[in-house]
């Protein structure tokens, strides 16, 4: 599947923050996370322009509103942080690199 430039730009960049953030504190990476459901709702129409498909379209409009509700502890973040790293890397056309799969000689 071709990936347009721009949704893969989007995800890298937004990638790269929450590796950078991964260590921050609590209230810190919920505002990161806040602030990529804004800037995923505010660039929909863009990427549609671009040419994202509908299902891919559909995958950003879940994440930025399961990214509205804010996870009340350390846990639920974790999942939702991971949920959009894998959600973001799927559409832009990278193999997820979930740290719930590790390699067998490491299990």
């Amino acid at each position: 599947m071709l990936v347009p430039a721009s949704l893969r730009a989007f995800a890298d960049g937004v990638l790269a923050r929450l590796r950078d953030a991964a260590k921050q504190p609590f209230l810190q990476r919920i505002q990161l996370l806040v602030d990529v459901a804004v800037e995923i709702t505010g660039r929909l129409d863009g990427f549609r322009q671009d040419g994202v498909r509908e299902p891919s379209l559909r995958l950003l409009r879940e994440l930025a509103r399961s990214l509205s509700s804010v996870p009340v502890d350390t846990a639920a973040l974790d999942r939702v942080w991971q949920a959009t790293i894998d959600t973001l890397q799927s559409l832009a056309g990278v193999t997820p690199t979930s740290s719930r799969t590790r390699p067998f000689w490491k299990r």
